[in-house]
């Protein structure tokens, strides 16, 4: 129920501190598909530019979740490589 209304609170432009920390948590302990799903969220919320990025709460969750996708970013390339150098 938090991760829907989270994602409808910043997919509207609602950037709470309380909405970055259930996504945070949604980055480190979801699955594939959830994380998937908030990354389009987080692309195409509206209002980014009123994230207020001097708060070092902000910030660490910014470098959390960026830390996170560049996790499940590798994870895929690998799968990716080993999938074409299976033999036919």
């Amino acid at each position: 129920m938090k991760y829907n209304a989270t994602k409808a609170l910043v997919s509207l432009g609602q950037w709470s501190e309380h909405a970055m920390t259930i996504i945070v948590k949604c980055m480190k302990e979801g699955s594939y598909d959830m994380q998937s799903d908030l990354v389009k969220t987080l692309i195409n919320a509206r209002n980014v530019h009123l994230v207020n990025k001097v708060r070092q709460e902000t910030v660490s969750n910014l470098s959390i979740i960026s830390v996170s996708l560049n996790s499940k970013l590798k994870q895929y390339r690998i799968l990716r490589l080993s999938y074409h150098k299976l033999p036919t």
